[in-house]
């Protein structure tokens, strides 16, 4: 889980996050290794966006 310390920053841009995204193998849904890449990777943007929400800011 992440966590987001903003009592130790005084400004938004100096608070540091990790966005991570994860997909499991399944051979019914995945044909190939990069079905399952691009799983994980829409779960990271996923993610991406949820802490820009929550922060305040714009994605980059």
């Amino acid at each position: 889980m992440k966590k987001i310390n903003r009592q130790s920053s005084t400004h938004f841009y100096e608070a540091v996050s990790i966005a991570y995204g994860m997909a499991v193998y399944d051979k019914d849904m995945d044909s190939n290794y990069m079905h399952v890449f691009s799983r994980a990777d829409f779960e990271m943007y996923k993610c991406k966006n949820k802490d820009h929400l929550e922060v305040g800011t714009s994605p980059r």
